[in-house]
């Protein structure tokens, strides 16, 4: 058994700390495993409880820290309809619009971004990078979207009838 165990922690890269014996009989029955490139700061066999000892392990499990992303975005829902028609009616683009077709896309690239720029400036937010957790796959995602839409919140109202109705019965 413990050459098995021995080959599962290589092929898993994994470390066992405890090396001394943890049971009254000499044996190493608890263990202590680590990803080989943790750092173990201690791995100590201490007082016996019962007929097992304490194993005590430290390890430096400080995380990295998470990239960041700046975005930048505007707030287009945020734009008052009527006072951005106003100003698209104002603009050269409808009051003197170009002949030339390179000309009229230039010209409404430029009148329709200074129009955003002014009803919905671009903003920045600087968004943390989260890694997703390995277990989350597409099944999984499926089936909690299938569990909230037939399982969903209780009818509370239903619940209270049937409480009313058991209490009278």
């Amino acid at each position: 058994m413990a050459l098995r165990l021995r080959e599962l922690l290589r092929a898993y890269n994994m470390t066992q700390h405890v090396q001394e014996a943890t049971h009254t009989c000499g044996h190493i029955l608890d263990l202590c495993f680590t990803r080989h490139d943790s750092r173990v700061i201690n791995a100590t066999v201490e007082d016996l409880i019962s007929d097992h000892h304490l194993v005590k392990c430290t390890i430096d499990a400080a995380r990295a820290p998470c990239p960041r992303e700046e975005r930048t975005y505007r707030k287009i829902k945020a734009i008052d309809p009527i006072a951005f028609s106003e100003d698209l009616q104002q603009s050269y683009l409808l009051q003197a619009p170009s002949t030339s077709l390179e000309e009229l896309v230039v010209q409404y690239n430029s009148d329709l971004r200074k129009l955003l720029d002014q009803h919905a400036p671009l903003r920045k937010r600087c968004l943390i990078i989260r890694s997703e957790a390995p277990w989350l796959n597409s099944d999984i995602l499926e089936a909690r979207k299938h569990r909230r839409r037939n399982c969903g919140s209780p009818d509370y109202s239903q619940i209270s009838r049937n409480i009313k109705t058991n209490a009278i019965a």
